[in-house]
This record gives structure tokens, sequence and C-alpha cells, in this order.
């Protein structure tokens, strides 16, 4: 049986031919073709590679990423190369999908390397570009997005005076500029500078968290892009591992939102194509999920809604009023925007696969979703937390002891349990959760609490409060470098009545 994954025939055969002549391009440009295995001895492996055991007990991994596999298989030849190394290479790559999402996503990958190179970031972008144009992909339908390695890290540590640890660059990343305000407990200006940076307005900030040599490399980059007709952003925190890459960093994006390319550190870049996660197959991601000019805003069902159409009909969104007259429709839209109302747990899902461009969500879903979406406005209702509740007289859990817990949000009960060193078997249940105390079916629950009623009224205790939990205007990255402008322009809006 063929995996539902695989590209149709067609498709197969397209996509080959692009990549040999993406080869054949490369090739003329002084990089040698590389044949690279699909499966490895892979000890220990990688998290996220797909892995198994043959009949030996040899543990193997599949091909998730062309770099560590070139790195290996050239090492003797980097030991004693006397002058820079360029090769290219092509082929089938297999990784986990994104969050929630099932099975394997699959793609073609075309990728070209240098090592033992230096100052090479303004002709691999020139190089990636010509290539994507020799595959027939106009400059008017990407967006390049440009950053430098080490740059967050070093904003937080002139606001900090120390260093930034794990979580306030996580906040960086996630382009969360209240929380951030809070926890360094920044003055307006610095507030107001920092803003712009994650937002890329303007050109103030660069001198306020001394970044001139990061913005002229920038700028060199960007010029080289604009002739050729590709338009570029600076990006001050791009989701990457920390120490991991060092030097310029960048990413393509074509039609759709999707990552076409990206740049790590030393000269790299890849390009790929192949099935959507979700299913779809396509050569090249396909229109955005707002379609044409109109942006596509994914509005939660239950406790948030009526605050939130309160808040856009403050902003002058018209089709609020519509959603409160017409409680079972789920699609409204004129001529600039369109709102859809989704379960709440479901719009970080909409948003992430680029159904909705922009949405509102709260930071338990969020946290509980997980992926890489942008919080751009912290919305000022709905502001409750996250508790740890037990009967009446239970202590605190026993770190030496195994805990059964009750909570809607098992993936984020299980990582804030183990980040106090505590071990619990998680219940995952969908409402109610104060009865699995109260019947015995768990020791404790992880729930909001707002006023503290509902505990009350059935016999729990707040033991702790672990998390602050408000809701968020989020976005995807993809509709961010594509569509900011207009994106900002909401945000703004919204940003302004709160």
């Amino acid at each position: 049986m063929t995996p539902p994954w695989l590209p149709s025939v067609a498709d197969g055969e397209a996509l080959y031919a692009a990549q040999y002549r993406g080869l054949q391009f490369l090739a003329s440009r002084g990089f040698a073709p590389k044949v690279l295995p699909l499966v490895y001895p892979a000890p220990g492996g990688r998290s996220g590679d797909f892995r198994f055991l043959d009949g030996d007990g040899q543990l193997w991994a599949v091909r998730a990423d062309f770099t560590p596999l070139a790195a290996r298989a050239l090492a003797r030849e980097l030991a004693h190369a006397q002058a820079p190394l360029r090769v290219c290479y092509a082929g089938e790559v297999a990784r986990r999908p994104q969050a929630r999402l099932s099975g394997v996503a699959a793609f073609f990958q075309l990728g070209f390397e240098s090592f033992a190179v230096e100052g090479e970031a303004v002709q691999t972008v020139e190089l990636l570009l010509e290539l994507v144009r020799s595959l027939g992909v106009a400059g008017e339908q990407l967006q390049l997005s440009i950053s430098h390695a080490g740059v967050a890290e070093g904003m937080l540590a002139q606001l900090l005076e120390d260093a930034p640890d794990q979580e306030l660059l996580g906040l960086m990343v996630a382009k969360d500029t209240a929380t951030l305000a809070e926890r360094l407990g920044l003055v307006p200006e610095a507030s107001t500078m920092l803003r712009e940076a994650l937002w890329g307005e303007g050109e103030r900030w660069v001198r306020f968290f001394g970044l001139e040599l990061a913005w002229e490399r920038f700028t060199a980059i960007r010029q080289r892009a604009a002739s050729l007709g590709v338009a570029a952003s600076f990006e001050v925190a791009p989701p990457l591992p920390s120490g991991y890459y060092s030097g310029v960093v960048f990413s393509l994006l074509g039609q759709g939102n999707q990552e076409l390319a990206g740049f790590r550190g030393g000269v790299r870049s890849g390009l790929g194509a192949g099935p959507h996660p979700g299913g779809g197959e396509h050569a090249f991601p396909g229109p955005a999920g707002g379609g044409g000019g109109m942006l596509t805003l994914a509005l939660p069902k239950g406790r948030l809604l009526a605050p939130t159409l309160e808040l856009l009909s403050q902003a002058g969104v018209g089709l609020a009023a519509q959603v409160e007259k017409n409680p079972r429709r789920l699609v409204f839209q004129d001529h600039e925007l369109r709102l859809v109302v989704v379960k709440d747990a479901d719009v970080p899902a909409y948003v992430e696969q680029g159904v909705a461009d922009a949405g509102i969500a709260g930071l338990d879903q969020l946290l509980e979703h997980g992926g890489d979406l942008l919080r751009l406005v912290r919305l000022p209702f709905g502001h409750c937390r996250l508790c740890l509740l037990a009967l009446q007289g239970r202590p605190l859990p026993d770190p030496a002891r195994r805990w059964r817990v009750a909570s809607k949000y098992p993936t984020l009960a299980r990582k804030l349990f183990a980040q106090r060193g505590l071990w619990a078997e998680v219940v995952p249940l969908a409402g109610s959760v104060e009865l699995a105390a109260t019947l015995g079916l768990a020791d404790y629950v992880l729930d909001l609490v707002e006023t503290g009623r509902t505990v009350r009224e059935n016999g729990l205790a707040i033991l702790e409060s672990w998390l602050g939990v408000a809701p968020y205007l989020v976005v995807g990255r993809g509709v961010w470098e594509t569509a900011g402008e207009k994106v900002k322009a909401v945000a703004s809006r919204l940003g302004g009545v709160t």
C-alpha cells in the first residue's frame, strides 16, 4: 500500500524534474552534487527523528535533514581542505509534523552548503534567489526574513545586565512585549524600543540596542534582494535553538506563507517542496488562507467570545455586531475582513495552519497547543490563573510519590509538573475537572481559576497558582512576514482600545 503522504506519480515527476534542474544550476556555479543516505546508523538519534531497530538490534534513523549527513560524509575532506568546499544535494526527507498533526511530514529538499568560508551571506542569498527564479518562482511571490544569531540574547542582556534565561528568550520569539515589559520592569522608553524592534518598526531601536553592525549586514542583503525583486525584513528574535547557530540567519517564504528555504550559520541554504503536512500535494505552496486582500480572524467560542466582540466593536469592526445577532453562524465577512468562530482550543491550529491569518486565544490554549505563534497584543479581559487544586486539607504533592492529576491541559500539565520535579500521571478531561478530585478520580486538579467560587462550591482548595493566563491576539510567523502591515493595523486598533 502506498503511504498517503507520498506525492502522486505526476507530482513526483514534476518535483524530481525541478530538483534535477536545480542540481544542474548549482553544479554550474561550482557546487559538487553529493548522494547522501536515506537511512543511517544513529546511536541515540536526535529528538524529532524517525528511528527504528532492525533485526539485529541496530538503531537507524530516517533522513530528516541533509546538513548533519553532509558534515559526517565530508568530515575527512573538510579536515584536509585547503580551499572552501561547496556541495549540493537533493532527495526526500521525513520529519515529525507540526503541533497536533499526526503522520509524517515528508517532502523533497534541494540544498547547497559551503564549508570553510566566511562572510558569504550576501552571495548565498543572491545564489538562492537566482536558484528559485530558475525554477519558475517570481520574486514578487517571495518574502525574505533576515536576522543574526545572538541578537535577541544581546538585547536582553542590555535590559537585564545579566544573562537571559530561556523563558525570556521564548517571550522574545513570541513577541510578547506586554509580559516582557512586566518581567523586566522596563521604563516606558525601553518598552517602546523593545516593541519597535520586535515589530520591525523604524530604525530608532537599532542604535538604542547597539545593533549597527547587524543592521549594516541586513541592509547589504536587503539591497541585493531588492535588486532581484524580493522584499526583505529584519527579525531580531527568530525561532532558533539556543547556541546552535551563528552568524547571519534567514528564511525565504513563498505563497501561502510556507518556508521555502533557510540559512542557519556558516553558509548553508536549502529549498524544499512536497506534500503539506495536512495532506495536500504541491510543488510550491498555494495562496494564503485569507485569500486576496482579505484578513481572516479566528474568534473563540465560550467565555472569551462576548468580551472579544465588545473589544472588536470598540475598535470599529462592524462585523462584531453580526456575530452577536447570529449566534449559530460561524463565518462572517465584508470586503476586508472575515471572522470565523471556532472552539477556543482550535484557534491555535487554525492560525498555525494558515486557515486564519490571526486569532484570539488564551495563553492556556496556546501553551497546550505548542507551535510557533506570535503573541502580539495581550487583551484586557479574561485574565485568570492556572492553579493546582485539591480537596480541603490535602497537602502539596510529595516529589517522592507518583500522583494522578486531572486537567483539560494534559501537555501543559506534564510540563509544569516536570518543571517542579513532580512525578504525575495526567488524566485528560474535557470539562467539570473539579469532580475528578471530589469523586476520587485524581489526587489533584490543574485548572483555570477566575473568581474561585466554583473551587469553593466543590469543596476544593487552591494550593498554588502556577501560571497567569490572559487572551492574546496571535498570528502565524509566515503571515507576519508576508502580511505584517495588515496584521499590525489590526493589532494597533485592538491595542489602542486596551
